[in-house]
């Protein structure tokens, strides 16, 4: 069962603040007295929390520069629409013909960047995100990537995953100063002379995270 103790614990291995518990047990209880995180159950048991509750978690901290920023990052990353013109699909026909199934995310179906995040976890916890590659002897869990990015000071995140040599998928979500929202996975492209800080929640952290949904502990 996924608590927000253990909730608590895993962001904070996932994000590197492993010696700061005290820092996340703040950003939890922001969360919680802001109605953003799912209310504790009557009687007896543990509170759980759902996958919407790690986005938010996720967001909190990655997206606030100081801990009283928990509520405000969530209100400013979570409700990002995503930029229709912004998705780029790169590869496609070897998607197609090289892998069995479709992509697990469907983006123009979770048009909130918190939405997005949620079914990201999701998806990953039930070993659904990444479609099976045809051929076998593919090393998958090297080849198979996920970022997850807030941009600083900008209202804006983004998507970027893929499978390394063969397709790769971008997203947007809010706006950047950019000619082209298509290159926002390229930060060289951002305007210069704007002073900006990228967050990054890799694979490895989302894969910590969703663990804790899924029916094994694992993902």
């Amino acid at each position: 069962m996924a608590t927000p103790g253990k909730l608590r614990d895993v962001v904070a291995d996932a994000l590197g603040f492993t010696g700061q518990l005290p820092m996340i047990d703040v950003h939890l209880r922001n969360l919680r007295e802001a109605g953003l995180l799912s209310k504790a159950k009557r009687g007896r048991g543990a509170a759980e929390v759902e996958p919407t509750d790690a986005a938010n978690m996720l967001i909190a901290v990655a997206g606030s520069a100081y801990v009283k920023d928990s509520v405000s990052a969530v209100e400013k990353y979570g409700p990002l629409e995503a930029d229709p013109t912004s998705l780029a699909v790169h590869g496609r026909k070897k998607l197609q013909t090289n892998f069995l199934g479709h992509l697990g995310l469907v983006l123009t179906e979770h048009t909130k960047f918190s939405q997005a995040l949620s079914e990201i976890l999701v998806l990953i916890s039930e070993g659904r995100f990444f479609p099976e590659p045809l051929d076998r002897s593919a090393d998958r869990h090297r080849r198979e990537y996920i970022s997850i990015r807030l941009y600083w000071p900008f209202a804006a995140a983004s998507v970027h995953f893929g499978f390394d040599g063969q397709y790769e998928v971008h997203q947007l979500f809010g706006s950047l100063p950019l000619r082209d929202s298509r290159t926002a996975w390229n930060v060289s492209m951002i305007r210069p002379g704007v002073l900006s800080t990228l967050r990054v929640i890799d694979h490895i952290s989302l894969l910590k995270v969703a663990a804790i949904f899924s029916p094994t502990g694992r993902s």
